[in-house]
């Protein structure tokens, strides 16, 4: 039986989205013949009923999409399925509804790309769906120093910045 994963991408845009997109689709249809959902507009896609989700098939996700901006399934960094504002102003637990939705798709796996909001909000959704569920990272948070490669005689330095710069592994 194949392999069904859903993939989607939450917070705030950013470059590199969809290289990251086709990246994880190819590999997975060509390394493992597994099939990819994309879902649109991250975790409110799950919320739709039906979800918001179509597969993403490898055949047309050529180089070009690449060098599109943003991505090519919409993201969001509202709506906190945990306290979903209401259109009367309260909040709404709706969480299980988007467990449901993973369900409905017939997942195996959930790949979540976002920063550390979206995956606070993706790690409770998985432990309390008992969702296998994997991160990509597409934030680097402000508290990580920058990492070099040294020897353990050598002493930590300051880089004198006070944002983080991509290190420099020699």
């Amino acid at each position: 039986m194949t392999k069904r994963i859903g993939l989607l991408t939450s917070g705030g845009d950013c470059g590199g989205l969809n290289a990251v997109i086709r990246a994880v689709a190819l590999r997975a249809a060509a390394a493992y013949r597994w099939e990819v959902f994309g879902i649109r507009n991250g975790s409110m896609g799950l919320l739709r009923q039906p979800p918001d989700a179509e597969c993403l098939d490898p055949a047309r996700l050529d180089v070009a999409m690449m060098r599109l901006g943003g991505t090519i399934l919409g993201t969001t960094n509202k709506g906190d399925p945990f306290a979903f504002p209401m259109p009367d102003g309260s909040l709404r637990d709706r969480s299980q509804e988007v467990i449901d939705a993973y369900h409905a798709l017939r997942l195996d796996a959930l790949i979540g790309i976002g920063g550390d909001g979206s995956f606070a909000i993706l790690r409770r959704l998985a432990q309390q769906g008992g969702l296998p569920l994997v991160g990509i990272p597409k934030t680097i948070p402000r508290r990580r120093s920058v990492m070099t490669r040294r020897s353990p005689s050598q002493p930590k330095r300051s880089t004198g910045c006070s944002r983080p710069r991509p290190a420099t592994i020699a």
